[in-house]
């Protein structure tokens, strides 16, 4: 008769002691890996960084481009009735008591109001040269135009300037400014022209206001700029040229131009 098979026991299986060469190798892949995530992350933010920084400027590019006030926002007036309603608004001041004012200047002013301006800061590039400077933007009117040649601006037109003029005559005109917009490289900035602008020739005992511009809906190279002489309204006509320069002319009305 046969002997019944002994029983099987399981064999107790151990770990032997990883070798430390092995435990230490790990650690550094890990650490390697950690290194080299670190560094790719320091070179992305610093290739990113100016392109964030483009991105925000060409966002205030946009706000330049894209200032336009009201229809019949009173810019500058001396209409007795007028001013008489601005006294009781903010924003506005008499434009006799602005710091630029000439004395020969105000001499020859009637009580005239104009419009308080908000101003904040731009960076442009100045004209053809490779420095750099800071632009006093208003917001009065800021809009892209595009000159008879093709050429893309962002027209700035500001404070009204009342100067005095021969035989006790005065002259009255908006400061104008063009850039030529940024694009999306890193650092680029915009370069910006300025000539002096087209005044209103005024006699002594005429009435001016001027309203707020507006973009030529039908000519992009155009702005239209309504005014009112001796209670007769009108419409100037100010159009970009291909060098940056705006100049005005009376498309209505019984304005003249110096």
């Amino acid at each position: 008769m046969s002997q019944p098979a002994p029983p099987t026991v399981d064999p107790v299986l151990t770990y032997g002691v990883e070798p430390r060469f092995k435990h230490w190798r790990r650690w550094g892949v890990r650490g390697l890996v950690a290194v080299v995530l670190v560094a790719a992350a320091w070179l992305g933010l610093r290739l990113y960084r100016p392109y964030q920084a483009q991105a925000a400027h060409l966002r205030n590019q946009e706000r330049l481009s894209r200032q336009v006030l009201p229809a019949g926002t009173v810019l500058y007036t001396e209409d007795p009735t007028r001013i008489a309603a601005l006294r009781g608004q903010s924003g506005y001041r008499d434009a006799r008591t602005s710091r630029t004012r000439q004395p020969e200047d105000v001499a020859a002013m009637p009580d005239a109001w104009e419009r308080a301006y908000a101003t904040w800061m731009f960076p442009v590039r100045i004209h053809d040269t490779s420095d750099y400077g800071n632009l006093l933007v208003h917001d009065t009117f800021g809009c892209r135009r595009v000159s008879g040649g093709g050429v893309e601006w962002i027209v700035l037109l500001s404070q009204v300037n009342p100067f005095a003029a021969r035989n006790g005559r005065r002259t009255v005109i908006i400061t104008q400014v063009a850039v030529r917009p940024a694009g999306r490289r890193p650092g680029d900035r915009g370069q910006y022209e300025t000539y002096a602008g087209n005044a209103v020739l005024l006699d002594p005992s005429d009435v001016f206001t001027f309203f707020a511009p507006q973009p030529n809906p039908h000519d992009k190279s155009l702005i239209d700029v309504p005014y009112e002489l001796n209670g007769h309204v009108g419409m100037l006509s100010a159009q970009v040229q291909d060098n940056g320069r705006v100049v005005f002319s009376v498309r209505t009305g019984p304005a003249r131009m110096e």
